[in-house]
């Protein structure tokens, strides 16, 4: 940011401001700090003092008072596009990502050439899950690198940078709302910018291989993952990334190796874990793809991909305890998690507190009230309580909502049984066991009233 000219009053002071500018550039902080706050002490609210001042506080990670230096700079100089832009990524730093576009949108109607600050709000708005509002900026952004004018203003190589980075992240997004074609035209397009030695190239083509693969050219994704990989041998994601294919292809074993080559490069790669878990269980191995969905969760207890996973995998194991150990204090932190939730209550009723299942599942249903699954895991809990009066109108409208589900069905028959309806529990019980042969309800479900005829004298049906 250009210093606003206004004459030295203090020299020492202004010695020192420099010297502290560059011990920041150099990321000496600690050192940059004392003499930055030196020449504060002296100079005062200058708009330069408190924007290094705030350089420095982000650098020690400290966004909130990044931020106020930032808001004090530009209440001193509210047209200076660089203090807007810089606010903004305290801003978000902060978890205010609405604010910070604001200031990243107003940097621009300042200064319209900034590149930094469209990346910025492109990037904000995708982590927002405003995809179409993104994919708008970052088409916006071409066009502008593009136009003849920018051209004349814009370093060529900087120029070039900023087509690649719009092109790249817009192909990703693209990948991810599904439009695999148009993103492999963008992909393509970025590669063009790209040398063989520039380091976005192998992340390109990785992006660029996933949307094969999902476009059913999984053979040209491999040889495209394979290219990225000879440029980037120790690049975790894109180890992660052809396993990813491999898996899809049918390959679980090469694709396991692949996994198991990126956690070897970053251990903290939870994904990677998981997907390790993944592979094993296509080989069979259900046992060890739980202790590795296990392994993933302690990298990131946060994660929820691997939550559910790992909790689910250990319910169809009959593991409840251990589906218990990690979701009680995984719901500490987030309370409202409504999957969670209806998982936990499901390993309450395998291990026999219907009480703690009933009040899990209310919860649940508070926060999900038309999701299938959560009002028959609810309706279990009810009919565990012996009301299965008040269990029967959610197992009715869980199936309207979900038709056929055979699990739905079984555990509808369980309701149905419960209230002493036994000829509608048995057809519940067939029509399970018919779409899903090893449907666990319908079968123990078929077994227990073919006891209780043998008991009351009735021969098998």
């Amino acid at each position: 940011m250009a210093a606003p000219p206004v004459p030295a009053r203090d020299p020492a002071a202004e010695g020192a401001l420099r010297q502290g500018i560059d011990l920041l550039q150099l990321g000496r902080v600690s050192e940059a700090e004392p003499l930055l706050r030196m020449a504060y002490a002296s100079i005062g609210d200058r708009p330069d003092v408190l924007h290094f001042l705030a350089v420095s506080a982000m650098q020690r990670n400290d966004a909130r008072e990044a931020e106020l230096l930032w808001k004090r700079a530009i209440g001193r100089d509210p047209k200076e596009p660089m203090l807007r832009y810089n606010y903004g990524i305290a801003l978000q730093g902060l978890g205010r990502l609405d604010d910070a576009i604001r200031e990243w949108r107003q940097a621009l109607r300042l200064s319209p050439d900034n590149i930094d600050a469209r990346l910025r709000v492109a990037a904000a708005l995708r982590e927002n899950n405003r995809l179409a509002a993104a994919e708008r900026e970052y088409v916006e952004l071409i066009q502008i690198c593009n136009r003849p004018q920018t051209a004349e203003r814009i370093a060529p190589e900087v120029l070039r940078q900023a087509r690649v980075m719009a092109r790249s992240s817009l192909g990703y997004l693209l990948y991810l709302l599904g439009r695999n074609d148009d993103a492999l035209v963008v992909f393509d397009a970025a590669l063009v910018d790209l040398p063989n030695n520039d380091p976005m190239r192998p992340a390109v083509l990785g992006d660029r291989a996933l949307s094969l693969d999902m476009v059913g050219r999984s053979d040209e994704a491999i040889v495209g993952f394979e290219g990225a990989l000879q440029l980037a041998p120790a690049n975790a994601k894109l180890h992660n990334g052809i396993g990813h294919v491999l898996l899809r292809a049918g390959r679980a074993v090469e694709a396991e190796a692949a996994f198991r080559r990126a956690q070897e490069l970053d251990p903290s790669f939870a994904e990677a874990t998981r997907n390790v878990a993944r592979a094993r269980g296509e080989q069979g191995d259900s046992a060890g793809a739980l202790d590795h969905l296990a392994l993933a969760h302690q990298t990131d207890p946060d994660d929820t991909d691997t939550l559910y996973d790992m909790t689910t995998l250990a319910l169809e194991l009959g593991e409840p305890q251990r589906a218990v150990a990690v979701l009680e204090p995984f719901l500490q932190r987030h309370p409202d998690d409504a999957r969670a939730l209806n998982n936990l209550g499901i390993a309450y009723l395998m291990t026999d507190r219907a009480g703690d299942a009933h009040a899990t599942m209310r919860k649940a249903y508070k926060l999900m009230p038309d999701e299938p699954l959560v009002l028959t895991n609810l309706g279990r809990a009810l009919v565990a309580l012996d009301r299965a009066q008040e269990a029967e109108p959610l197992h009715r409208k869980a199936l309207k909502l979900q038709p056929g589900d055979p699990r739905l069905i079984g555990h509808m028959g369980n309701c149905q049984l419960a209230l002493g309806n036994v000829e509608k529990a048995h057809a519940l019980y067939v029509e399970a066991q018919t779409n899903h042969p090893s449907n666990a309800d319908a079968r123990l479900g078929l077994e227990r009233i073919e006891a209780m005829r043998a008991m009351s004298g009735e021969g098998p049906t």
